[in-house]
């Protein structure tokens, strides 16, 4: 039966130590700090890991080091890593959104190139919102860009229309499909509209 591979030590540390390092910043600037520090806060919370670092890398470097320069490059990697591993974060997340609002200029251009009557989630919004107008002009021109209700339900009083988005979005909208709901008497006059979550209605 082989044995089992013991953990990489060494290598898990190079991740732990600025982690940690951050980690012990944020407690270490909410006690200095309180809980609204003023200024810029990153940069403080920077130092104040850099200074944890120095503390975690010092340690780390004693029990991990074989030579004073490895230990002193553990002591370097807890003051400088924190810095290096916000760069990595930051750079990773405008690379994400970067890639998110491309992906959303695409489907932009997709949705005119289709002809759909609304490509953009205020522009639905601004037509629900017209559909209840009480210039007539501006009301029929909304409805007809609305086109036919997904739903409809009549009694002897009412009857309520439904429309529905499904995108696209934005880079930074949210994605649930809105609902315009039209509500109105049984000539059509007298409406009110009203938007919702695609889970209300």
């Amino acid at each position: 039966m082989d044995e089992a591979r013991p953990l990489p030590w060494r290598t898990l540390a190079i991740f732990f130590v600025p982690f940690a390092a951050l980690a012990a910043a944020t407690g270490l600037q909410r006690w200095f700090e309180g809980s609204a520090p003023a200024g810029d806060p990153l940069l403080r919370w920077l130092l104040f890991a850099s200074v944890a670092g120095l503390l975690v890398g010092g340690i780390t470097g004693l029990v991990l080091g074989r030579t004073r320069g490895e230990r002193y490059g553990w002591t370097l990697l807890g003051v400088l890593g924190p810095w290096l591993a916000t760069v990595v974060v930051t750079g990773v997340l405008l690379g994400a959104r970067n890639v998110q609002e491309r992906w959303a200029t695409h489907q932009l251009m997709e949705c005119h190139a289709s002809g759909r009557s609304f490509c953009k989630e205020a522009e639905f919004r601004g037509a629900c919102a017209a559909a209840a107008s009480r210039d007539f002009g501006l009301r029929d021109a909304a409805r007809r860009r609305l086109g036919v209700p997904s739903g409809k339900k009549c009694d002897q009083a009412r009857c309520e229309s439904q429309w529905s988005y499904d995108g696209p979005w934005g880079a930074e909208e949210s994605t649930t499909t809105q609902v315009c709901s039209l509500i109105t008497d049984a000539t059509g006059n007298g409406a009110r509209s009203m938007m919702l979550a695609g889970d209300e209605h």
